[in-house]
């Protein structure tokens, strides 16, 4: 009988899947982020809408009391709108129909970002094209009636 050698084996099995493992790691590193801003985003445009609805004379939320940046953690929101005009939904059948004001908050996620950079070259040298350039936009949008 001949006697296999098994030396080194568990070097190359390890080799083998510690780019699956920590794909998954930054994946849900990552996922976690992203889902982090979402919210952070959702809340920020709810607590600008309260405040405005506290305040119905606000009518912008670039700055001032009811800005969307007193309530973004830090975020850079890119163009945030108030936009007024009649509510829909339950509130239009109310007689009158009042007046609603919508806050949205967008955040363009950088193709930038480190571990999507990591994961988008890993996923270029796999499959030998060019690594994909993603990118994409969360939005949080919060409407209250103001009068």
């Amino acid at each position: 009988m001949m006697h296999r050698d098994c030396a080194g084996s568990a070097a190359v099995e390890f080799a083998m899947l510690i780019p699956l493992f920590l794909m998954l790691i930054f994946g849900v590193y990552e996922f976690g982020r992203i889902y982090w801003l979402q919210n952070t985003l959702q809340y920020a445009a709810e607590q600008t809408a309260r405040c405005i609805m506290a305040n119905p004379t606000v009518t912008t939320v670039a700055s001032g009391t009811c800005a969307l940046s007193n309530n973004t953690a830090g975020l850079i929101v890119s163009s945030p709108t108030a936009v007024s005009g009649n509510c829909s939904g339950a509130l239009a059948s109310l007689s009158p129909t009042p007046q609603c004001m919508t806050v949205t908050a967008s955040y363009s996620l950088p193709s930038t970002d480190p571990l999507t950079s990591i994961i988008s070259t890993f996923v270029g040298m796999v499959g030998h094209k060019t690594p994909p350039n993603w990118s994409f936009t969360l939005t949080g949008q919060s409407t209250v009636a103001i009068s």
